[in-house]
Order: structure tokens, then C-alpha cells, then sequence
């Protein structure tokens, strides 16, 4: 599913992996003024809705949006692991794990990493995402720790069994996701 600018031709591109089992269109909401600034959003609707099962390229992913030169690719949780291992496509200048980390090494890609995360998130493995770490370009990596935020607040599907609790509102939550687009991907 794609959410385009009403008003202006994209050269920008947003390709998103939704997390395991959550519906995709659980990620429109949180998306809507990335897109409305001027970024066209492709949110893939994954193979059995795993977003690991989905063996599509980034080419596949991306050919029906031609003018777009300029890509980010981005997850949540299982859909983070995804991205990953599409990330090292040329077109691909930067990579945005939500509540995520890689399972592939990047260590030698030529783009930017920005992981963002809920300091409230009950689902994700610390341990192992810091293991990961080593994974990432070195001095091309950087964290953003949302406050108030849990593993379920990159959605609009609702709480997950053993995540911690949100203090955002998903109104909160747009509005941070949306400067995270911005300012930190696209800040030219």
C-alpha cells in the first residue's frame, strides 16, 4: 500500500516492513505526515503477513515508483530484521530500525543506520540488540530512545502480551515518528 503527497511529484521513497502478524494497515497513521511533507510510503502487505517470509527484492518492492532515487528502508520489530537484509541496495541511503536490530552485517554498507526504540518496550531482547550493534557501519550508527514509548507504539494495532506500557497517545507518537523521518533521514 502506498501514501503519496497529494500535491507535489516524490523523489523521496519510505519502504517499510510492518512487525510479525500486525496488520499493515496499522502503519498508516503514524506515516501519514511523512508523507504529507513530501515522502511517498510504500508499506509492503508481507508474504502470510511475516514480513522474513516475503523473498520479494527491493527492485520488485520499489519499480512501480520509478522517479524515486532516494530511499530509506525501514521496519518494525521482525519487519527491522527484513529491511536489513535489503538494505545494502544503491539506492538505499538510509536504514530505520523501529523497535528493531539486523541480523545481516552491514558493518561494510555504505549508509546511515538510526534505530529508534521505546524506553518502555517489554518485547525486545537488549542483550541481543546490542550484540547487533556490531553489525552496523561503524560511526554511521546512532540510537534514538523514545520516553513513553513501548515495542506496540510504532503501530496503531494495540498492546502486545509482555510489552510495557505507553505513556503516548498515537497523535504523541505520529508527531515523533514524523520528526524522526525528517529531521534525521531527510534534513536536506
Amino acid at each position: 500500500m502506498v501514501l503519496a503527497p497529494a500535491t507535489t511529484q516524490s523523489t523521496r521513497g519510505l519502504l517499510y516492513f510492518p512487525g510479525a502478524k500486525v496488520d499493515p494497515y496499522s502503519y498508516l497513521y503514524p506515516f501519514l505526515e511523512v508523507a504529507a511533507g513530501g515522502v511517498t510510503v510504500v508499506i509492503v502487505e508481507p508474504t502470510l503477513n511475516m514480513a522474513l517470509f516475503d523473498t520479494r527484492d527491493f527492485a520488485t518492492l520499489t519499480g512501480s515508483h520509478p522517479a524515486i532515487k532516494d530511499w530509506a528502508i525501514a521496519g518494525h520489530s521482525l519487519g527491522g530484521v527484513r529491511a536489513c537484509m535489503l538494505a545494502d541496495d544503491p539506492q538505499v541511503r538510509t536504514l530505520v530500525l523501529f523497535a528493531s536490530f539486523c541480523a545481516e552485517d552491514l558493518s561494510m554498507a555504505n549508509l546511515d543506520v538510526i534505530q529508534v526504540l521505546g524506553d518502555n518496550d517489554g518485547l525486545i531482547d537488549e542483550v541481543t540488540r546490542l550484540e547487533a550493534q556490531s553489525l552496523l557501519p561503524a560511526g554511521r550508527y546512532s540510537t534514538i530512545v523514545i520516553p513513553g514509548a513501548n515495542h506496540a507504539s510504532f503501530g496503531t494495532y494495540g498492546p502486545q502480551p509482555g510489552d510495557g506500557e505507553s505513556s503516548l497517545t498515537d497523535a504523541q507518537m505520529q508527531e515523533v515518528m514524523t520528526e524522526v523521518m525528517t529531521t534525521r533521514v531527510w534534513s536536506d
